[in-house]
């Protein structure tokens, strides 16, 4: 460092003196003057700043000790700063796109220290506006329009510098795409009846596709897009208006309709027909003809006041014609009114009278006089039932007769058609005795009678047999299907053996009494005289049975082996023998599991 304000070598003995070449700091009469050299470092960016700290007294010394001739000043402190410029640079910009009058605005990245300026230079295409040159601007900033129908480029070469320090240029260009626009017109008549298209016209200028927002009376009416420059569409206007293109893009920007089109829509003429037609007739609406009930819309072509279509609506019903048949018998002296006409006299005619639609309908009338009326009865009674039919009470089948005066001069007669139901009764009635073991049975078959039949015994039983029952008399009631029934009275005998008492004067003997299905069953003839056996028959309590035919002769004391039917079920059974000179005999079997 240098320090000197006359030609005088300055002190140099102490360390804070100064020290360095004087001849490189020429001084001046008027100044002090502070020179100094620093040395940079390879690695600038990590040592950028330094400070020179001085202290300063009247007679230009310099030192820490003042003199008496002086004054002391403050101190004072000089910071010099160093910029490094090692390799500046600017990021490198691509080429950009942009629409006429976008703005583009950015800063490009720089390794410089801020503050940053940059300067550019601009060369721009003919038509395009806004391509400036700029010096020392703190970004970059353009707007740039295109007035040509086709993009156009913007040429720009860019740097970047700061104090004492600047990069090397950059290039890059900017094309400048031209607005879009489109053009409305129509082709044909731009006067229509509502319902009918108008063919609409857009002429597009820019990048197709061209998506287009058309407007009516300046509210938004439909959405059309356009892949080529030109586009020619027809579309409902539905109402009358303004249409023009109220918003426009392209495939890079957004542009602005021109023109516009007057449509006005003529209304169609609508009417509605409510009427009502007799059946055979017709309505009639231009060349439709109309015979059935129903709503029809037909349409008039140009049929209305301002040559559009006329639309009818015909709500049509069809009127039946009603033809009533009367077919009376009235005594003489009475008389039949007919739509408010007294008739008393045999006719046969056709009256015709006008309905409450208007159509014609008719009543066919066939009448009778007569003195005496005739009713035929078809009845049906349960057989031993009795009926009262003129005071009399009938009960056999036959046809009876009855004529009664219900006024002067007209008799009824009343003809009775009586049937009787088949009469219920029993083919066949078994009944085994009681041998004091509550062993007693009455084994029935009901013919006769509507099947299926109800049986309800005095002891409440419901079964057709009943078995296991004691000595004394029993009472059963038979209904049929028709709901006719008939009661039975039967009596069980106290016996003093198994076999039934009086039924047969041959003897049997079944063993074991107590078996199984399936198993073998000894038959024994206990008599001495032989029997012929034609057939055995299981009697269940339920009242069921199952029949075994056979063809057995038995001498007095021999015996036949026989099988026990498989069939049968546990539980307690009857078996009736029956002989071939038509006798039988019973005996009571177990059935066990």
């Amino acid at each position: 460092m240098d320090f000197t304000n006359t030609g005088d070598p300055p002190p140099a003995n102490e360390p804070d003196q100064t020290t360095g070449d004087i001849d490189n700091c020429l001084p001046t009469s008027d100044k002090w003057k502070v020179c100094f050299t620093l040395k940079v470092v390879e690695e600038c960016e990590t040592n950028l700043d330094c400070s020179v700290t001085m202290k300063t007294f009247s007679d230009g010394e310099i030192g820490i000790n003042s003199s008496l001739a002086c004054a002391y000043d403050q101190e004072e402190v000089l910071t010099a700063s160093m910029v490094c410029c090692l390799n500046p640079g600017i990021e490198v910009i691509q080429d950009l796109t942009i629409c006429s009058g976008d703005t583009l605005s950015f800063q490009p990245e720089t390794n410089l220290l801020p503050p940053v300026t940059y300067s550019w230079t601009a060369t721009a295409d003919p038509f395009i506006n806004g391509a400036v040159p700029a010096t020392n601007a703190n970004s970059f900033y353009q707007i740039l329009t295109n007035e040509a129908a086709i993009p156009l480029k913007a040429r720009y070469s860019i740097s970047a510098e700061t104090e004492g320090c600047e990069t090397n240029v950059e290039l890059f260009e900017v094309t400048v795409t031209p607005l879009p626009t489109c053009r409305i017109s129509v082709s044909g008549p731009n006067i229509v009846c509502s319902g009918t298209p108008v063919t609409f016209n857009f002429e597009s200028t820019g990048t197709p596709p061209f998506a287009i927002g058309l407007y009516r009376d300046n509210e938004f009416f439909a959405n059309i897009l356009s892949e080529s420059n030109f586009l020619s569409i027809p579309i409902d206007p539905m109402f009358s208006g303004r249409f023009r293109v109220g918003t426009l893009r392209d495939a890079s920007c957004d542009g602005q309709g021109t023109g516009f089109v007057n449509v006005t829509v003529k209304p169609i003429n609508n009417s509605f027909i409510d009427t009502t037609i007799c059946d055979g007739e017709a309505f009639v609406i231009g060349t439709e003809v109309f015979t059935e009930s129903g709503t029809y819309t037909v349409t008039l072509d140009n049929a209305g006041e301002n040559n559009c279509d006329s639309v009818v609506v015909l709500g049509l019903t069809v009127a039946p014609i009603i033809t009533e048949n009367i077919d009376e018998v009235i005594c003489n002296g009475d008389t039949l009114f007919v739509l408010g006409q007294p008739y008393t006299e045999s006719t046969d005619e056709v009256i015709e009278y006008t309905g409450p639609q208007g159509c014609p309908n008719y009543v066919n009338l066939h009448l009778e006089v007569i003195d005496t009326f005739s009713m035929d009865i078809n009845q049906t009674i349960c057989n031993g039932d009795t009926l009262e039919f003129g005071g009399i009470l009938v009960y056999e089948e036959g046809i009876y007769s009855h004529t009664e005066e219900i006024r002067p001069g007209c008799y009824e007669e009343t003809v009775l058609h009586l049937d009787l139901l088949p009469a219920i009764i029993t083919n066949d009635v078994a009944i085994i005795g009681d041998n004091g073991a509550n062993s007693g049975a009455i084994l029935v078959e009901v013919v006769g009678g509507t099947p299926p039949f109800q049986f309800l015994w005095n002891t409440g039983a419901t079964t057709e047999s009943l078995f296991n029952i004691k000595h004394g008399q029993y009472s059963l009631t038979v209904t049929d299907f028709t709901g006719c029934d008939q009661v039975f009275t039967f009596i069980v005998p106290m016996i003093s053996a198994t076999n039934e008492a009086g039924a047969s004067d041959l003897s049997i003997k079944l063993w074991p009494t107590v078996t199984t299905a399936g198993a073998k069953l000894q038959l024994f003839n206990t008599g001495t005289s032989s029997i012929n056996l034609n057939g055995l028959t299981w009697w269940s309590m339920q009242g069921t049975n199952v029949t075994t035919p056979m063809a057995v002769s038995l001498a007095g004391g021999e015996m036949h082996i026989l099988d026990v039917p498989e069939t049968l079920g546990t539980g307690v059974y009857f078996v009736q023998a029956g002989f071939t000179d038509g006798s039988t005999s019973w005996t009571k079997i177990v059935i066990t599991e």
